[in-house]
């Protein structure tokens, strides 16, 4: 899969500063950092109870909450913390889901890997798709050493795609997650790892 990536400053920029473009191009979806605009698209999908069932979060109750958390996440973007990107379908260029990069500041040089995606488009490779667009990226444009993610244990559809692209299960924890003990995996990828999958 062919992505064509720009590189990404991390400086602090001025807040009425544009922030650098990026697209991620796939073969059935375009990745491009959350804006504002994307909330009505989004409302749909994280308004869904079966979609957040193994978030941390409640279902959306209203449209200015996702605002808000779009808000946040550009925010976090100018700060250099965290990279959020919204999933674009191709076909209808309507917003299905997300992807973020995080723990950009970490000083062990790996970053963390969180995604979302509406409940109509799982079990198509969709995920899995958007998921090789941010890991290729992390690798090949932030030029990191190693891409963590978390997926409960019963959340087998998200285990699945976190192996479907190449990471490994190499531990777990416990979480509470709306009041509620969850054994969380954690899983793993190396950029030595990362260049033997895609050369």
């Amino acid at each position: 899969m062919q992505a064509l990536l720009s590189r990404l400053s991390f400086r602090r920029p001025r807040k009425d500063t544009p922030l650098p473009a990026i697209e991620l191009i796939g073969e059935r979806v375009v990745l491009r950092p959350v804006e504002l605009s994307d909330a009505q698209d989004m409302f749909v999908f994280v308004a869904d109870p079966k979609v957040v069932h193994f978030l941390p979060w409640q279902p959306a109750s209203e449209l200015r909450g996702v605002q808000a958390f779009l808000d946040q996440q550009r925010e976090r973007r100018r700060s250099g913390e965290s990279l959020a990107f919204s999933i674009v379908w191709k076909a209808t260029s309507i917003v299905i889901g997300s992807t973020d990069i995080m723990q950009l500041l970490a000083r062990d040089r790996h970053v963390e890997l969180g995604y979302i995606l509406a409940q109509e488009f799982w079990s198509r490779g969709i995920m899995t798709e958007a998921a090789v667009l941010s890991r290729d990226y992390v690798f090949q444009e932030l030029k990191r050493q190693k891409l963590v993610a978390f997926a409960d244990h019963e959340n087998t559809g998200s285990r699945r795609v976190l192996e479907k692209i190449g990471m490994s299960e190499i531990g777990s924890e416990w979480r509470t997650i709306k009041e509620r003990n969850r054994l969380y995996v954690r899983y793993e990828l190396t950029r030595e790892a990362w260049e033997k999958l895609v050369h």
